[in-house]
C-alpha cells in the first residue's frame, strides 16, 4: 500500500459529530474515552479519489516520516469487500471476533458478506485512533446495533475475553477469528481467542463425556433440597470478614498444611475432597468439605473423623457421595432451571461456571458471596517432583504428550496440563470478576495464577487470621432448601415433564414432514415464492412450541450431546442457496429428536422412582 499523496487535504475532525460519538459509547458500554492532544501527530484523515474518507497513520520509513493510509487511495468500500469475500463462511450463525475497527469499511463488508444473524465482537486495541475517527463517522446507529460489540482496552480487566467466552462457550454458534490486514500481533486478542478455543474444547468434551450423567445427578439432587441446604441460606450466616482457606489437594500441600493448626476458628477452613486424607493425617478439622464431581468416588470423603462436617456440594455430584452425606449437604451451584424450582425461585445460589475443578468452585462460591479475602493453599496445577496430588492415589497421572510447561509462582516454568490451565484460567477470570475478593495464593509453589497475592501461608495468616470466630455456631442446624410441600411441588413438575416430552415428539414429527417438503421445494422451486409463506408460517408456529418451553433449555443445554447439531432459534430461508443446508440441519436434528426426548425421560422417570423408593 502506498502512502498518501502530500497534497492531498487533511480533514480536520467534526467535535460536535465526536461528542455525539462518545457519549452513545459511554451509555452503551459504560466506558468512557477521551480524546488525546497528540491525536493530529499520529493520525491523518484525508479523501480516495472517490470521495470516501481514508485514515492514516504516520510511521517512519527509509528514515523519513511518512503517513500510510489503512485503506485504498481508489475505492476503500470495493477493497474491503474484495478482502470480506476471502473469509470463510459456513450458512449456520455465526460469531466473529474482529481485531480492529479502524474506519469501519471491513465491519460493513462482512455485515453485508454474513447471514443477518451472525454476530460482530471488535476488538480495537487503539483508543486514541478510534476516537479519532470519532470524529469523522456518525457511528451512532452502529453502536446501537445489537449485532455488534466495539470492546477497547478501557473494558475492565477481562472484558474481551469474558464477552467472548459468554457467545462462543455457552452458545452453539460457529465462531471466527478475523483480523484486520496488517492488524497488529495484539497479546490481548490472540491471548482471548487461544483461551476460549481450550475453554470450549473442554465444554465440549465435558458435554459429550459427562453432560447427561451430569444432568441425571443434578435430579436427584433436587429430590434431596428438603432435607439439605444451600449456599445462599449458608451464607446469611457467614460474615463476610470471615477469611477463607481453600485447601486443595496439590502435591506442595504437605510443605505447609500443619500450619493451619495454628489458627484454630481465626479462618473459615474449607476442605475439597482428595485433600480431606492429607488434613485427618495431620489432626486437622476443617469447617466444610466440598465437592463437585460427578465421577469421583466417595471414598476421599470417608474418614470417621470428618463424618459431621457438612459438606458444600454440586447438584451433579457422584449419586453416592449424595447418598453418603444426605441431610449435611450445601448444594452450592444453581443453573437457570434449578432457580425456578419451588423454593429456589428467585433466589441467586451460584451462577457462574463452577471452573472445572474443586477448588476453583470454592474460589467462586466464596468470592460471588463477596468474601473479603480468599486464602488458597495446594493449589498448585502443576506437578512437583513428578507428583501431582499430595496423596499416594494413582488417580490424575497423564499420558507423557499431555504434559506442557507454563508460568510458575517463582518466576520459572513448571510441568501442567491442558486441563489445569483451564483452572487457572477460570481463577484469572473470576478474579477479574470480582476485584472486591483478594485472592491470596500461599500455595507455595505451582503455577502463577494472575491476579492472586502471593504469600507465604505464615505471611497470609499474619496478616489476614487476626480475629477469633465462633465458626461452628455458625453452620449448625441451617435451614433446609426447601420445604416438604416445596419438595412435593418438584416431584409434580417433573412428573408434567414426562408427559411434556410426548408432546415435544409428536411435535416433532409434524416439524420433520414439513421440513421435507420445504426442501424438495428448495431444491426443485423457489421457496422464497410468496404461495409458500404459509408453510413457513407453519414451520415457525410449530417449532415455538417447543423451543419456548423450559425442557427445550434442558435438551440444548444438557441432554444433546452435541450441541452444534442443534439448529439455530431463527432459521435463513431467504433463497434456495441459503434454505438447503439450514433445512437439512434442522432434519437431521429432528430426526434425533425422539431418542433425546425418549432418554431425557427415562431419566426423570428413574429419578421419581428413586426418590419414591
Amino acid at each position: 500500500m502506498s502512502a498518501a499523496p502530500d497534497n492531498n487535504e487533511v480533514l480536520m475532525p467534526d467535535e460536535a459529530l465526536r461528542r455525539r460519538n462518545l457519549e452513545t459509547y459511554e451509555r452503551i458500554y459504560h466506558v468512557t474515552l477521551s480524546t488525546d492532544p497528540a491525536e493530529l501527530e499520529r493520525y491523518r484523515m484525508i479523501r480516495a479519489r472517490n470521495g470516501a474518507l481514508v485514515l492514516c497513520h504516520r510511521i517512519v520509513r527509509d528514515g523519513r516520516s511518512v503517513w500510510q493510509p489503512w485503506n485504498s487511495l481508489y475505492d476503500p468500500a470495493y477493497e474491503a469487500s474484495r478482502w470480506a469475500e476471502s473469509i470463510e463462511q459456513e450458512n449456520r450463525r455465526t460469531t466473529l471476533a474482529i481485531l480492529c475497527f479502524r474506519m469501519g469499511y471491513e465491519l460493513s463488508a462482512l455485515v453485508q458478506r454474513f447471514r443477518p444473524d451472525t454476530q460482530f465482537y471488535i476488538y480495537e486495541p487503539d483508543e486514541v485512533q478510534l476516537v479519532f475517527v470519532f470524529g469523522f463517522l456518525d457511528l451512532t446507529e452502529l453502536l446501537n446495533d445489537p449485532r455488534v460489540m466495539l470492546i477497547t482496552p478501557s473494558f475492565p480487566d477481562g472484558g474481551f475475553r469474558d464477552v467472548l467466552e459468554r457467545v462462543t462457550v455457552h452458545g452453539s454458534s460457529y465462531a471466527l477469528a478475523v483480523p484486520l490486514p496488517e492488524a497488529p500481533e495484539d497479546e490481548t486478542f490472540y491471548d482471548a481467542c487461544a483461551k476460549i478455543i481450550i475453554t470450549t474444547v473442554f465444554a465440549s468434551n465435558n458435554q459429550m463425556a459427562s453432560g447427561r450423567k451430569s444432568f441425571r445427578q443434578r435430579m436427584a439432587g433436587w429430590m434431596r433440597l428438603h432435607r439439605n441446604s444451600a449456599l445462599h441460606l449458608m451464607m446469611e450466616r457467614l460474615p463476610r470478614e470471615l477469611p477463607v482457606i481453600v485447601v486443595a489437594a496439590g502435591p506442595s500441600l504437605m510443605c505447609n498444611v500443619s500450619q493451619l493448626k495454628e489458627i484454630a476458628n481465626r479462618a473459615l477452613i474449607v476442605c475439597t475432597d482428595r485433600a480431606a486424607a492429607t488434613l485427618v493425617r495431620q489432626g486437622i478439622r476443617p469447617h466444610l468439605l466440598i465437592t463437585v464431581d460427578t465421577i469421583k468416588s466417595p471414598v476421599y470423603l470417608k474418614h470417621e473423623e470428618l463424618a459431621d462436617v457438612p459438606l458444600m456440594a454440586a447438584f451433579q455430584t457422584n449419586p453416592a457421595t449424595q447418598n453418603y452425606a444426605d441431610g449435611r449437604m450445601i448444594y452450592i451451584n444453581a443453573l437457570d432451571t434449578e432457580n425456578r424450582l419451588p423454593g429456589l425461585a428467585g433466589r441467586v445460589i451460584l451462577q457462574y461456571d463452577l471452573g472445572g475443578n474443586v477448588a476453583t468452585a470454592a474460589f467462586t462460591s466464596f468470592a460471588q458471596m463477596g468474601f473479603r479475602h480468599v486464602i488458597l493453599i495446594g493449589q498448585d496445577l502443576a506437578m512437583l517432583g513428578g507428583a501431582h496430588h499430595a496423596d499416594d492415589r494413582t488417580e490424575g497421572l497423564f499420558e507423557a504428550g499431555e504434559v506442557i510447561e507454563i508460568e510458575g509462582i517463582d518466576g520459572g516454568m513448571v510441568q501442567s496440563h491442558v486441563d489445569w490451565v483451564h483452572f487457572r484460567d477460570n481463577y484469572e477470570a473470576m478474579i477479574q470478576r470480582f476485584p472486591g475478593t483478594e485472592c491470596i495464593d500461599a500455595t507455595e509453589g505451582g503455577a502463577l495464577i494472575h491476579g492472586s497475592t502471593v504469600m507465604t501461608l505464615q505471611e497470609a495468616i499474619a496478616v489476614y487470621c487476626t480475629e477469633t470466630w465462633d465458626i461452628p455456631a455458625m453452620l449448625t442446624d441451617l435451614p433446609t432448601a426447601q420445604t416438604e410441600t416445596e419438595h412435593r411441588e418438584t416431584v409434580e413438575l417433573l412428573q408434567r415433564w414426562v408427559t411434556d416430552l410426548d408432546r415435544f415428539i409428536g411435535t416433532g414429527e409434524k416439524i420433520l414432514e414439513l421440513l421435507g417438503q420445504l426442501l424438495r421445494i428448495a431444491r426443485y422451486q423457489d421457496i422464497s415464492d410468496r404461495k409458500y409463506a404459509r408453510k413457513l408460517a407453519q414451520l415457525d408456529e410449530l417449532r415455538a412450541g417447543i423451543i419456548d418451553h423450559e425442557l427445550a433449555n434442558i435438551l440444548r443445554n444438557h441432554w444433546i450431546q452435541d450441541r452444534y447439531t442443534i439448529p439455530d432459534r431463527t432459521y435463513m430461508l431467504r433463497n434456495n442457496d441459503e434454505a438447503i443446508p439450514v433445512l437439512e440441519h434442522a432434519i437431521t436434528f429432528y430426526k434425533q429428536l425422539p431418542e433425546n426426548c425418549h432418554t431425557l425421560q427415562d431419566a426423570i422417570q428413574a429419578v421419581l422412582n428413586d426418590a419414591a423408593g
